[in-house]
């Protein structure tokens, strides 16, 4: 078996690569950390567009990747991104037959911490910031499986004392949707803004295929069950909605 090590260490960043010919394919185990910032993608700041250009955080997108396999199945020990004050993302998992979208196969969990992503939100698209915010403090945990082009996953999102629980499935080249949701006191008023909405506490059950609503492949079936809400003054507790699309 050869073995090759490559050191390259840059202003930011230092990447270890040890290359292992075995009797079948070349395999590349790869462990490195390092940080990019705005200072860095100054050379293509001439192919951003400008509102995007001045939006770009100065804070270094912190990273960290501890890999190990070849094209045809990586094991991802540990991708970390950080940017503080802002968030923190940890992944890991199985990736097969990364060079051929129609084999591709993955299997990855993750862990994001967001902290002061609102500001990020503002920046980017104020327009959108005027009406949706981001809370400090949200926490999501999950999985997400790759099945070619269906997509997978099951999370559980935490924000103050409230959550939500999901599991989703998207086939992309169907067009076709399933999500079942579950909020337990989750404070729906801390991410849309002035609109008299309380935490929320019930499911909703979303199936379906096709976003064209005037063609007749376009087919919805939608229930909810609401069992602690509140708008304004209403008390809506204690409610079920079916909805039923079908033929457009």
């Amino acid at each position: 078996m050869a073995q090759v090590r490559c050191f390259a260490t840059a202003s930011a960043a230092r990447i270890s690569v040890q290359h292992l010919c075995g009797a079948t394919a070349w395999t590349h185990d790869a462990e490195g950390e390092g940080a990019i910032s705005k200072r860095d993608l100054q050379p293509f700041a001439a192919y951003i567009p400008k509102h995007v250009w001045r939006a770009v955080p100065p804070q270094p997108l912190r990273f960290a990747v501890d890999a190990v396999g070849n094209l045809r199945h990586v094991a991802l020990r540990r991708l970390s991104l950080r940017m503080s004050p802002h968030f923190a993302l940890q992944t890991s998992g199985q990736l097969y037959h990364v060079d051929t979208p129609e084999k591709l196969r993955a299997d990855v969990r993750l862990k994001l911490n967001t902290y002061q992503l609102n500001s990020l939100l503002v920046k980017f698209n104020p327009q959108l910031a005027r009406h949706v915010s981001l809370p400090n403090g949200m926490a999501l945990q999950g999985n997400v499986s790759v099945r070619a082009s269906r997509y997978a996953s099951q999370f559980t999102l935490r924000s103050g004392l409230g959550s939500l629980r999901g599991n989703v499935a998207f086939d992309v080249r169907r067009q076709a949707y399933r999500a079942n949701l579950m909020a337990l006191r989750f404070p729906v008023q801390n991410f849309v803004r002035q609109k008299g909405l309380h935490a929320f506490t019930g499911d909703v059950v979303v199936a379906g295929a096709g976003f064209d609503m005037l063609s007749p492949r376009t087919h919805l079936k939608a229930k909810a069950h609401v069992v602690d809400f509140r708008y304004n003054r209403y008390q809506l507790n204690r409610l079920a909605a079916d909805v039923v699309l079908e033929k457009g």
